[in-house]
């Protein structure tokens, strides 16, 4: 099993046939940041090309999945110019998204 991280923010753990992202801003509540987003999407088109990549499952650190996206930073990246784009190519995930609830006992 192969781990890695990118930049902290994103947490990658890659078995024979299955690929584990972890969103890992758990004090922000895993908001996404411009950052996570372009590395989720590389990882995302790299797994489109990997015919071991069956099953890709995207989690997050903490207790929230995900709270959205990081505005405050999208804003500061906007006033600094840094959005003169956005990405040029958008994985096609060929694949069924399945939804799974937290299981996490919240009591």
């Amino acid at each position: 099993m192969a781990s890695f991280q990118l930049d902290d923010q994103v947490l990658v753990q890659e078995t024979t046939f299955v690929r584990t992202l972890t969103l890992n801003r758990p004090r922000q509540l895993n908001t996404l940041s411009l950052e996570m987003i372009s590395q989720l999407s590389e990882l995302c088109l790299a797994y489109e090309d990997d015919a071991n990549a069956k099953l890709i499952i995207l989690k997050g650190r903490g207790r929230a999945f995900c709270a959205g996206g990081n505005l405050a930073a999208v804003h500061r990246h906007f006033l600094e110019g840094n959005l003169k784009g956005g990405f040029t190519k958008t994985p096609k995930m060929g694949t069924e998204i399945i939804k799974k609830p937290n299981t996490q006992n919240t009591l």
